[in-house]
């Protein structure tokens, strides 16, 4: 493998900059406010430069810039390119301005971007250029790759052939070892993982067209982005077959336009996996599919697919390590990981007694104290599968976000992260989720006074299941006596719904659509209230929005509302007939189906009634799935069903 040219990322100041005068080529793309020209990306549509690649990337409109839009435009960059910052203003200027979003959303000081520019200082150098034409002396341009085709084209393409001459095609030897452990095992889900410029795109291209070749008459690619097209024809270039003569074989399917169906192909191809929901990912795993993700992926899903799909036993999961895009010690890549701590581990903490403190943060806390900061953030990143490069100018900068710590000496034991939500403000209402939500969905005006939300709580992974999670928030409620309410807010599962339970907080909102990112309800909760309108609202939408959520999740949000179950329920003669014919002597429990949502409606909470006869009733009565989808979702032996019903009804035979 050839060695890699260093990336680089440049500064060029010049006062008086008009792009219109520069015809640049294929290989360079601008990123502004505006889309003023064909090879452009806006601010807002960055997320289109994932999968492309380009040699140069240049940066307008500064005020704009986002970290989410500089991870991801760098993630594009090849080897040898240049990110350049192009502005009429210094970088000292620059570095201690209010950024689009600080004027817009954070009203503080520019914590983020001082950091930012800093390290800058470290890695990259400033010019300042009169002429705008003289930015070309810092564009690099692409170097072609010569594409060797085969001269045995009469040779019968066998699959050993294919094999042998997709091999070569493939540049690292992690690359050659996943594509044959791939093609030859028959694992169903397969995830590959890389950081950033890896080759795994390539990777996928090379198992399209060897699977189209060999074993599948249709192939379904999800996310066919420039790059793996590309590598697609490529290969067919190689094999000295016509594309436009196979690419019926293969099925493109762009998630942004589109909903994946499952008839379109025999196994599927997914590129940045991250950018789908993860939703989408879990019912893709039910088929054959090959999954690509970065490790460090922040779009779409993210880190959700690590906390919620990987950690799943049947899938195979491999890694590529060999970078293709930039050296091994790229200094772009040094730079990004330095700035926003992609790779910061995670501090070793063997011993914790009591004492522990709680310690509450102000941003120059975290500014002036680099370590601290990289303690802090290596827990928020390797647990929240939410976390993304803007959180950390989130957290730096916005006036109404704040940090509390619970410290054993010096250690960082667990970090919650909250909000302070003020009155609502008819013109921004950005931020005041829960005041919002109190004023406009439930019409109680009293809560438009200061509250807190917390977002984010975390434990060190040393220290789980010893109850300082709960140490935590109690002390944390202490603390803010002063607010009107305190909340939080989640995306919903089982065992958090369980620990905010416990630690006193009642369920006040449930989004009615499913996160594009968790595949789960968001769900908000307020600290010892207890809101009538939340069971109407709920109970009412079972059957058509919250349909889907899992049977035990709905006992455990309305167990805090017993009373609304305790109603007597009456059988006229002919019911209890059949009901005890039931009793007697059949096993065919739809005989009492029709019984079975009058029992759910009435007298769910019945002291007789254990956890798999309520689970039943809620998924059957209430939610009308069948008996076979119920103990489908539970993992019940069917046989197991006709005795859970007669339990049911032994206690309702009267």
């Amino acid at each position: 493998m050839t060695a890699q040219i260093e990336r680089e990322i440049v500064f060029l100041q010049c006062e008086k900059i008009n792009l219109k005068k520069i015809k640049f080529s294929e290989d360079t793309c601008l990123v502004s406010e505006k889309k003023d020209f064909v090879n452009c990306y806006t601010y807002k549509d960055i997320d289109k430069l994932l999968g492309k690649t380009y040699k140069n990337i240049i940066f307008t409109d500064l005020y704009f810039l986002t970290p989410n839009s500089f991870c991801i435009a760098a993630g594009a960059i090849s080897t040898g390119g240049s990110l350049i910052f192009l502005t009429d203003i210094s970088l000292e200027k620059l570095s201690v301005s209010n950024f689009y979003l600080h004027i817009t959303y954070f009203r503080s000081q520019n914590l983020f971007f001082k950091r930012f520019f800093l390290i800058f200082k470290k890695y990259f150098k400033v010019y300042a250029i009169e002429n705008i034409l003289e930015i070309n002396k810092f564009l690099t341009t692409k170097q072609e790759i010569e594409i060797k085709t085969n001269d045995l084209q009469s040779k019968t393409k066998d699959p050993s052939f294919i094999k042998d001459s997709i091999l070569n095609f493939l540049v690292t030897n992690d690359q050659k070892e996943a594509f044959l452990e791939i093609i030859d095992k028959k694992n169903k889900c397969i995830f590959i993982t890389s950081e950033r410029g890896c080759g795994k795109t390539f990777l996928l291209g090379a198992l399209t067209v060897f699977f189209v070749l060999t074993k599948y008459e249709k192939v379904a690619v999800i996310n066919s982005s420039d790059t793996l097209i590309y590598a697609i024809k490529q290969i067919f270039k190689i094999l000295s077959i016509n594309y436009d003569i196979r690419k019926n074989s293969i099925k493109l399917l762009d998630y942004f336009t589109k909903e994946i169906t499952f008839s379109n192909g025999e196994i599927y191809i997914v590129d940045e996996a991250a950018t789908l929901s993860i939703t989408k990912v879990a019912e893709l795993t039910k088929f054959k599919s090959i999954f690509a993700t970065t490790e460090h992926g922040y779009e779409g899903s993210g880190k959700a697919l690590t906390h919620k799909i990987l950690i799943k036993k049947e899938i195979k999961k491999m890694k590529l390590n060999e970078i293709i895009r930039h050296c091994q010690n790229d200094k772009l890549q040094n730079f990004i990981n330095e700035v926003f701590l992609f790779n910061v581990k995670m501090k070793e903490i063997y011993e914790f007694d009591e004492p522990h403190e709680l310690k509450h943060l102000s941003k120059n806390d975290l500014f002036n104290n680099e370590s601290l900061l990289k303690e802090v953030f290596s827990l928020l990143l390797n647990e929240h599968y939410r976390s993304n490069p803007d959180e950390m100018m989130f957290i730096l900068d916005s006036c109404f976000t704040e940090v509390t710590l619970l410290m054993k000496n010096e250690d960082v034991i667990g970090v919650l992260v909250y909000v302070i939500e003020e009155m609502c403000d008819k013109n921004n209402k950005t931020g005041n989720l829960i005041n919002n939500l109190m004023n406009e969905k439930y019409f109680l005006p009293h809560f438009t006074n200061k509250g807190i939300r917390i977002f984010r709580l975390v434990i060190h992974p040393s220290f789980r299941k010893r109850g300082l999670g709960k140490v935590l928030v109690n002390n944390f409620i202490n603390f803010m006596q002063e607010y009107d309410f305190i909340g939080v807010s989640f995306s919903i599962s089982h065992d958090l719904l369980i620990f905010w339970q416990k630690c006193k907080f009642f369920p006040f909102y449930l989004s009615k659509k499913e996160s594009e990112k968790t595949g789960n309800f968001n769900l908000i909760m307020i600290y010892n209230l207890k809101i009538p309108y939340f069971f109407t609202e709920f109970f009412n939408n079972l059957y058509f929005s919250f349909r889907k959520l899992n049977s035990v999740i709905i006992l455990q949000l309305i167990c805090n509302f017993k009373e609304k179950f305790n109603k007597l329920i009456k059988f006229n003669s002919f019911e209890k007939i059949k009901i005890k014919k039931f009793l007697e002597n059949s096993t065919d429990p739809n005989k009492v189906i029709e019984f079975l949502p009058r029992i759910a409606e009435n007298d769910l909470f019945n002291d007789q009634l254990g956890l798999l006869e309520r689970l039943l009733l809620i998924k059957v009565g209430l939610l009308r799935y069948s008996f076979y989808e119920f103990c489908d979702e539970i993992n019940l032996p069917v046989k197991n069903l006709t005795s859970i019903l007669k339990s049911i009804f032994k206690i309702f035979d009267n």
